[in-house]
């Protein structure tokens, strides 16, 4: 199947080298996230090409809404009280509410968990449009989760829906808080996440701290992606290594000045 994966010029490097190894033919769009996606639905629509676009094609929530069945089997069919998700176009969130949705139709599962959805920086459509009762509208994008950074989200509706439906919420951090977050999520359980992923935790820790998440409450956080695909937000989380000569003077030297913690 021959494959046309248009990107921002900005994406990070490590993402685009994933997508041209696996043999797909990658165009990097002097843009933004949107501009891109824009530029891809004009191209599609005039050559007749299939569009898999998020909030374009049905299929990516219908696939998006499986992990809603692997947490509830994973919890013996007994739905967390609330589900964390890092949210940029909005699909994951509202794939996720599809799945939890269907599983209480069909019996399988009592009551269906409530939404959160998490953005970042200045990339927060959904949040404001949630928060203020109102239609979303454009804004800056500017985050450095990449994968959440959209100026206006192509399936914000359906995550509103989401949210209002579930009894939800919505909750904005700081790129400094993502930072974070990816710092906690490797450091106590061992997940080495992007900062899209790591939004997720970070937004929990914003909640709780607002009184919005109980202490009984059982919490699901959906860590959608792995750090290697923004290793450059990596270093940033966690910082540079110490660097010396290799000798034992310039080891000593770093522990006795207190630089190297042993």
């Amino acid at each position: 199947m021959r494959t046309l994966i248009f990107v921002p010029e900005s994406a990070p490097p490590a993402k685009v080298a994933q997508i041209l190894l696996f043999g797909a033919q990658v165009v990097a769009v002097r843009g933004t996230y949107d501009q891109a996606f824009d530029l891809c639905a004009a191209a599609c629509a005039k050559h007749g090409w299939f569009n898999r676009n998020t909030g374009t094609n049905p299929y990516t929530r219908e696939g998006k809404k499986s992990c809603a069945f692997e947490i509830a089997e994973q919890l013996a069919w007994d739905a967390p009280d609330l589900v964390f998700v890092g949210t940029g176009d909005g699909n994951i969130l509202s794939g996720l509410w599809k799945g939890f949705a269907e599983l209480v139709a069909l019996g399988l599962c009592d009551r269906p968990p409530r939404m959160v959805a998490v953005q970042s920086g200045e990339s927060t459509s959904i949040q404001r449009a949630f928060d203020a009762h109102a239609a979303l509208q454009p804004v800056s994008g500017k985050t450095i989760a990449d994968s959440i950074s959209v100026s206006i989200p192509r399936d914000g509706d359906a995550a509103l829906r989401a949210l209002r439906d579930s009894n939800g919420f919505a909750v904005a951090v700081s790129d400094d808080e993502l930072l974070a977050a990816m710092r906690q999520l490797a450091r106590s359980e061992g997940v080495f996440a992007e900062p899209a992923a790591a939004a997720a935790l970070a937004g929990f820790v914003k909640a709780r701290e607002q009184g919005r998440v109980r202490s009984t409450d059982r919490v699901v956080l959906v860590v959608t992606g792995s750090g290697l695909k923004d290793v450059a937000s990596a270093r940033k989380a966690a910082g540079e290594p110490l660097v010396i000569e290799p000798e034992l003077g310039a080891l000593d030297a770093l522990v006795r000045t207190g630089r190297l913690q042993v």
